[in-house]
């Protein structure tokens, strides 16, 4: 019988087609799905708000402690190719370049021990690959500089993999060579040409000829490479943040990306349950204090409530009135669901306020909570009838669990700690960061200049589906930081290995020419500055230095200090370090994502 009086009516509630609502006794589910996070928060908050309404009209209430929400996806978890790209990577440049050594040594200590030819080996690489490594993984770290947290674990975790993979391969890679030595028989069945006898035979002598003859065009050729990089990358036109409403994963000729395009091109009006409306959200009395744990996506941290709040002076009362009418009179704001949302608390009042003092049916002495008092109300007076209000016009006690207008109480007291002022705005949220940040300023611009008038007690913060947008936002001023950082920290590390300020400088100089020309290619390739390319670009500017390290550190610890020399202990490795790097990366360039 309780269900037929009172579940059934809500079952009946179209709450459209991406929501089913089923019960069982006093029990109730609702199934909500979406595409994504965005619009599955979107639709829940308006699922659970007329859920609110309806409980309110039945004299119900749900209990806070049974009420769960639970999350299916069919999404899985890959595995981080990046990160095995560059252990391994990193891992066949250090082994190419031990063995290299492991070669010269055996034939300079010819009839020695095998222990000296691993010491002469280990201890002409082991520098080299130490620093390569470390640059590396400084370049991983200094994403942590990054407001994203998902940059900062992800950084954390690939700069801790990459000193790993060096442990590993300094200790087994020379014990594995040595096994492998002793047992000549193994060693006869596979004989493989030596492609570092061969790079010295082809290519030393064709870089020599070409280096004397045009070694002073190339510096001049690189120099303005690298002062023409660099005005792009950081004046003209700059690494530019994305301007399609659409975020894409795929190439513009995917079917994923097309059946998108043309939806929005040929179905504009008819898929309404897509557009997400972006709030304008006004919070009073939280302090904007993020203290959760900036390692933990999942961690939220804890709510931070201002002790000077006081939203009962009568001073208060009239300028939070005075804030609604001049946000309704905005451009930017959509008054056309304004009567369903209760959008500010103090109109509510007001009309609660209305109320004759004698309850005509019960009789009842409804006073002070009625007629008889005027606006601006005596804070006693304000502080209880706006309670008594709350319960009448549907609106939160307590937290539920989700967020829109109205005022917050304090549990154990019922005393007001916070109030929302919320209204629609007339843009609809996108992947576009022009227009994200056009919403965002005017809002804001308008907003800092109202809360100046506003009394000392009351304080606020403007807020609303921005998440992208402050993702992007940090972005923006996070890549560049941690380029910087990572080129300054790699050259004070090459700096204390070779301690040489001229040889430190120029690998410094050569670093920063091959990162300049590497982004200006990609802003002239039309690349935007995403996640994913953000990523990669700290992942680049640590890769990028790997090279010119080896010849650094080679180049420091070489007695005849010659160029010619230094290229043929170190130039074959690389070499081939280069073509093994080169070859997936050619493969990759064929995928569509």
């Amino acid at each position: 019988m309780f269900q037929l009086i009172t579940i059934d009516d809500l079952l009946r509630v179209n709450f459209g087609r991406h929501c089913a609502v089923q019960a069982y006794a006093d029990d109730i589910c609702a199934t909500i799905s979406a595409d994504t996070p965005q619009k599955l928060i979107h639709m829940a908050n308006g699922v659970f708000m007329r859920f609110c309404e309806w409980a309110g009209n039945n004299k119900l209430k749900f209990d806070e402690n049974k009420t769960e929400a639970l999350l299916f996806t069919r999404k899985h978890k890959v595995p981080d190719i990046t990160l095995m790209f560059m252990n391994t990577r990193i891992g066949v440049d250090d082994a190419f370049v031990y063995f290299h050594h492991w070669q010269r040594a055996k034939l300079q200590l010819d009839g020695s021990p095998l222990a000296a030819v691993v010491a002469r080996a280990l201890g002409t690489t082991a520098v080299s690959m130490f620093v390569t490594s470390l640059t590396t993984s400084a370049a991983c770290f200094a994403s942590y500089l990054s407001d994203v947290t998902a940059l900062k674990a992800f950084g954390v975790f690939t700069g801790t993999a990459i000193l790993f993979n060096y442990f590993i391969v300094v200790t087994w890679l020379p014990a594995t060579i040595a096994v492998i030595e002793k047992c000549p028989r193994v060693i006869s069945k596979f004989k493989v040409p030596n492609i570092f006898t061969l790079f010295q035979k082809l290519q030393v002598p064709v870089f020599f000829m070409y280096f004397n003859l045009f070694s002073y065009c190339l510096i001049i050729f690189f120099l303005g490479l690298s002062v023409l990089s660099a005005y792009f990358v950081f004046y003209d036109p700059k690494l530019t943040l994305p301007t399609e409403k659409d975020f894409k994963l795929f190439e513009n000729y995917h079917p994923f990306e097309r059946y998108t395009d043309l939806k929005t091109k040929f179905l504009a009006g008819v898929s309404k349950e897509e557009t997400i409306v972006l709030p304008l959200r006004f919070v009073f009395g939280v302090s904007p204090i993020d203290n959760g744990n900036f390692l933990d996506p999942l961690s939220s941290g804890n709510l931070v409530l201002k002790e000077e709040f006081n939203a009962s002076s009568e001073a208060v009362q009239i300028w939070v009135l005075d804030f609604c009418r001049k946000l309704r009179r905005q451009n930017f704001t959509d008054l056309t669901n304004t009567q369903i949302y209760k959008n500010c608390f103090m109109d509510s009042l007001l009309a609660f306020m209305e109320r004759p003092c004698l309850d005509p049916v019960t009789g009842t002495d409804r006073s002070p909570c009625c007629q008889n008092s005027t606006f601006p109300y005596l804070p006693q007076v304000f502080d209880f009838c706006l309670a008594e209000s709350a319960k009448v016009t549907i609106l939160p006690m307590f937290n539920t669990g989700f967020i829109h207008a109205g005022p917050r109480f304090r549990r154990k007291d019922k005393k007001l700690v916070a109030f929302i002022i919320e209204y629609e705005s007339i843009y609809n949220f996108t992947s576009s960061f022009v227009e994200m940040d056009t919403f965002y300023n005017q809002v804001e611009n308008w907003f800092t200049n109202e809360i100046q008038t506003a009394p000392s007690s009351l304080n606020g913060f403007f807020v609303s589906y921005l998440e992208f947008y402050d993702l992007q936002l940090s972005l923006s001023h996070g890549t560049m930081i941690s380029v910087v950082t990572t080129l300054v920290i790699c050259f004070c590390i090459l700096l204390l290995c070779t301690r040489n300020i001229s040889v430190s400088f120029c690998a410094a100089l050569v670093t920063f020419t091959i990162v300049t020309t590497t982004f200006a290619t990609l802003i002239k390739m039309g690349w935007e500055l995403n996640v994913l390319e953000s990523a990669s670009i700290s992942l680049a500017v640590g890769l990028s230095m790997d090279y010119t390290l080896h010849y650094s550190v080679a180049w420091s610890a070489s007695d005849e200090k010659s160029v010619k020399s230094v290229f043929k202990a170190v130039g074959p490795p690389i070499f081939v370090a280069a073509l093994t790097t080169v070859s997936p990366s050619l493969v990759m360039m064929y995928s569509s994502v």
